[in-house]
C-alpha cells in the first residue's frame, strides 16, 4: 500500500513532538524542589599588598512542591581554583536545614566563605638599569563557583549550580 507523502511527514512530526513532550515532562519531574540562589560578595583586601581576600555567601530560595514537604537538608558547596596545585577543589561545604510547605518558598543564607589568594606578579630587585624582575607564581584559593543541592533523606530533590561544569565535578566525586 502506498501512503501519501503528506501523511508520512505529518506522522513523523507528531511522533517527534510526542517524544519530545514526554522527555521534557520527565526532566521537570526529577527536581521536586526549585532552587534559586544569589551570590553576595565583599572584598577585604589587605592594604599595601597584592593579596586578595574575597568573602562570599549565598542567599538561597527554595520553592516547595506538593510532593516534597517537611524538612529538607540543603548542602551549599563553594569551589575554588587552587592556584598552587592548578586544580579545582571543594573549598567549603555547609549543611543547612529548611522546612518546606507546598507552593511556598523558604529563604536560607549560607555562612560566609573567604577566598584568599595572591595573583601571579613580579617583584623588582635592584635599581636603575640593573634592576631585575622575578616572577612570583600565584598562590591560594580563588573563587570558582558554587553548588546547592537539596535532599530529603538520601534522595536528591533539587539542585542549582553557578556553572554546568560544577555538576559534573560533583558527580565525578561520588
Amino acid at each position: 500500500m502506498n501512503t501519501p507523502r503528506l501523511f508520512q511527514s505529518t506522522s513523523l512530526i507528531l511522533l517527534t513532538l510526542l517524544l519530545g513532550f514526554g522527555t521534557s515532562l520527565k526532566a521537570q519531574s526529577t527536581n521536586s524542589v526549585r532552587i534559586s540562589a544569589t551570590m553576595k560578595t565583599d572584598h577585604d583586601d589587605p592594604k599595601g599588598s597584592i593579596a586578595e581576600v574575597v568573602k562570599k555567601h549565598l542567599e538561597v530560595e527554595l520553592f516547595g512542591s506538593a510532593s516534597v514537604q517537611g524538612e529538607v537538608k540543603v548542602i551549599c558547596t563553594f569551589f575554588a581554583d587552587d592556584l598552587a596545585a592548578g586544580k579545582i577543589v571543594a573549598l567549603k561545604s555547609n549543611d543547612l536545614r529548611a522546612t518546606l510547605e507546598a507552593s511556598k518558598s523558604t529563604r536560607l543564607i549560607s555562612p560566609v566563605v573567604s577566598f584568599n589568594f595572591t595573583p601571579q606578579h613580579s617583584e623588582k630587585s635592584g635599581s636603575g638599569k640593573r634592576a631585575k624582575y622575578k616572577r612570583i607564581e600565584a598562590t591560594g584559593n580563588r573563587y570558582h563557583g558554587w553548588a546547592v543541592r537539596a535532599y530529603v533523606g538520601e534522595k536528591l530533590v533539587g539542585e542549582a549550580y553557578s556553572i554546568p561544569t560544577i555538576k559534573k565535578l560533583l558527580d565525578d566525586n561520588r
